[in-house]
């Protein structure tokens, strides 16, 4: 229910009783306009404040929906400033997986769902990484999705590092087609606390991407995420990546 219904429904006007009987009718008429007279300036007091209330709330409709569209179209501008600044990034790490189709035939007669893995540093001293690419999917996503899980191991120079790890981490999973439909994923550092903690064992628990990219996509004539027998993933950690 709106503003304005709410306050229309707050009126009750009195019923007006008329007495019909000679010696009265006069003074009965005369009250009733009296009666009518205070009704009728009471419905344009509440007119004009329900008029009031329906500016307001349009005004608090409208102001809604333009933060909304602003929060979104800030978003779309920051997502394609990281997505510029992430393909132009030398800084970057790349992940080249060949052999895709024979990975892919393998692990279908696998009994065990077996991932493919790489670690790197973030920076000479930083950081230890490890990926992981489930090419079915994980188990709670089989012969759907690529499932991707990313983790910190234990490095030679962490008690020099600062913790938690706070970085913002973008992922790609490119498209060489003319489409350039990269797959992009976002892991935000302050949502998997316990991940991103200095490792007390040889490795933390991992953040996991069990929908990275539906394998209806990497096999669809549509898109080149195989190419040449190669898929490619690129990993930029940033400073400043809008999330």
């Amino acid at each position: 229910m709106s503003i304005a219904d709410q306050a229309l429904s707050t009126i009750s006007l009195p019923k007006l009783s008329i007495e019909k009987t000679n010696n009265n009718f006069f003074e009965n008429k005369f009250l009733d306009e009296d009666q009518i007279s205070e009704q009728i300036r009471l419905q344009k007091y509440l007119r004009s404040q329900i008029k009031q209330l329906i500016k307001e709330e349009q005004y608090i409709i409208n102001s809604d929906v333009n933060v909304k569209l602003y929060k979104n179209e800030l978003y779309k501008l920051q997502q394609q400033y990281a997505i510029s600044r992430f393909l132009t990034n030398k800084e970057t790490y790349l992940w080249h997986i060949n052999n895709v189709q024979e990975i892919f035939q393998n692990s279908k007669q696998a009994t065990q769902s077996n991932g493919i893995s790489t670690s790197f540093y973030t920076y000479r001293g930083g950081y230890k990484i490890s990926l992981k690419l489930y090419v079915n999917g994980h188990i709670t996503a089989p012969d759907t999705y690529l499932s991707l899980h990313l983790t910190i191991l234990r490095g030679p120079c962490d008690s020099y590092l600062n913790w938690p790890f706070d970085n913002p981490i973008l992922i790609c999973l490119y498209d060489t087609s003319a489409k350039q439909e990269h797959i992009f994923h976002t892991i935000k550092p302050e949502k998997y606390s316990e991940c991103f903690q200095q490792p007390k064992m040889n490795e933390n628990p991992s953040v996991q991407i069990l929908e990275f990219c539906p394998l209806s996509m990497i096999f669809s004539k549509d898109y080149d995420y195989i190419h040449q027998n190669k898929l490619i993933i690129k990993i930029l950690i940033d400073s400043w990546i809008p999330i």
